[in-house]
């Protein structure tokens, strides 16, 4: 999760600043699309409401909700930088495919 943190917060700051053919290609999305964050998160919560404490105020829950609220800042991210676009960039595409080749 501190993983995820880390992307998402590079994401927002590198978000903030003009987006051109040169930035893209320089700072391209970390994130990958907002399907395969939405994955991540429903298989990540699967595992974790396995072993947790049901009671509301219980650490497990409290550190659940702070989870979702990481996968869900990560896909919004995802979706403002997608924008109906199946890769961002050329090294994107080419990291995708050689993801999907292994």
């Amino acid at each position: 999760m501190a993983n995820l943190e880390i992307i998402v917060c590079l994401s927002e700051y590198l978000g903030r600043y003009e987006r051109g053919a040169i930035q893209d290609f320089l700072y391209p999305c970390v994130l990958p699309s907002p399907e395969t964050i939405a994955n991540w998160k429903q298989k990540f919560l699967e595992v974790w409401d396995v072993g947790v404490d049901p009671d509301p105020n219980s650490f497990d829950q409290k550190r659940r909700r702070v989870i979702v609220e990481t996968f869900e800042r990560a896909e919004r991210l995802a979706q403002g930088r997608y924008e109906g676009k199946s890769h961002l960039d050329v090294r994107s595409f080419i990291a995708d495919q050689i993801r999907r080749e292994k």
